[in-house]
């Protein structure tokens, strides 16, 4: 069943992220969630520890690929907002 979740997610993020909000409404009534349409969501991993473990660990490259229901652009704002984070230290 994870695997089938971690698909799933791919797929929703992929689809929302592509701009493709009918298929995005669609997703959203089916699993009984009101959809985001008004703007893009801008998501990070920053506050999952295990992930940032990883991050930390792991080229860009491997990072994503050991994680593939992310996007390269959740991986850069998490980049972004980690900096942010030392910057502000």
């Amino acid at each position: 069943m994870k695997a089938r979740n971690i698909e799933y997610e791919k797929k929703f993020r992929s689809y929302l992220f592509s701009g493709c909000f009918e298929r995005h409404k669609e997703i959203c009534k089916n699993i009984n969630i009101k959809p985001n349409i008004t703007k893009k969501i801008d998501k990070d991993f920053s506050d999952d520890k295990e992930k940032i473990k990883d991050f930390k660990k792991l080229s860009k490259e491997e990072f994503l690929k050991s994680y593939s229901y992310l996007t390269e652009e959740e991986y850069n704002l998490t980049t972004k907002r980690l900096n942010k984070k030392v910057v502000n230290k």
